[in-house]
């Protein structure tokens, strides 16, 4: 398997940080993993790694060692001692439920319901923060979680959902309804938010500009959303000046392109073109 190092920014070594504290953040997906250093006294990026692989299977197929161990050999951080290291999850199979309505047995058949039987995983739950008593339940690949036990002992585990979903309920300031889009390389995440409300949030594998747009009119038709007054973030990897961002535009005339904050990014990460594309990748600290 050929492990590509997309995007990688460093700061730079004569600028001291501001805490001696590090935290290595990762976002790991079945054909990408997103490194982050951060500065754990003002929150901020000391540097950035992208690595990406051929979309061969699903992320329990994957060999997680031969992954890490390549990525490994190419990366400035994945070996660098830190104070705290925190993995999130970008996977499909997670689902969202209310804690009256949990136990691990039902979230196994949940999961199993909607994803399929899965042998080799190990089913997770958190609660989300911010939100009416929501827990979220999601598996992980039994040989990616080996390879965590093993290289980062003391990892903090969670999905991706779960700060999606922290971060919705943390900045709703009206009943206004809202709709979130995170683009991955082969994959985007849709959140819908409305009358201060998680109404879903969901996975979409896409490998052209028009599956993109299938889905969205499918979210669209099944929640029954105006698509003219509906508020619409978007951030991650889609070009604005692509099909697929004007296709997006056509359908959702109140686009926002979601930039980070200037001073928790470093320089090149900000660039007037492409600053969204980071800002899936940066969640806050546990």
């Amino acid at each position: 398997m050929a492990i590509q190092k997309t995007y990688s920014f460093y700061g730079e070594a004569s600028v001291p940080l501001t805490s001696t504290a590090e935290l290595l953040q990762f976002d790991i997906s079945n054909n990408h993993i997103a490194c982050s250093l951060i500065n754990m006294g003002n929150q901020a990026v000391q540097a950035f790694e992208f690595f990406e692989w051929p979309l061969e299977g699903s992320a329990l197929e994957n060999n997680w060692e031969a992954i890490f161990s390549e990525a490994a050999s190419a990366s400035n951080l994945l070996q660098k001692p830190v104070s705290a290291v925190q993995v999130f999850i970008n996977s499909a199979a997670a689902v969202i439920v209310p804690l009256e309505k949990f136990n691990t047995e039902a979230a196994t058949d949940y999961l199993q319901l909607l994803f399929g039987p899965a042998i080799h995983a190990t089913l997770k739950h958190e609660k989300i923060k911010n939100t009416p008593s929501l827990i979220n339940c999601y598996r992980i690949s039994n040989s990616l979680l080996d390879v965590l036990n093993t290289r980062y002992p003391l990892h903090q585990l969670s999905h991706v959902y779960t700060p999606n979903i922290t971060g919705l309920y943390a900045e709703a300031v009206s009943d206004k309804p809202m709709l979130k889009l995170q683009f991955y390389k082969n994959h985007f995440i849709a959140s819908l938010f409305v009358s201060s409300t998680l109404q879903f949030i969901q996975s979409f594998s896409f490998t052209s500009t028009e599956d993109i747009c299938y889905h969205l009119l499918h979210i669209n038709a099944s929640h029954q959303i105006d698509a003219t007054s509906i508020k619409v973030n978007m951030m991650g990897f889609i070009d604005a000046r692509a099909a697929a961002a004007v296709c997006v535009e056509q359908i959702y005339p109140m686009v926002e392109y979601k930039k980070p904050r200037q001073e928790k990014v470093l320089p090149a990460m900000f660039e007037a073109q492409s600053a969204h594309f980071f800002t899936a990748f940066l969640k806050p600290l546990a």
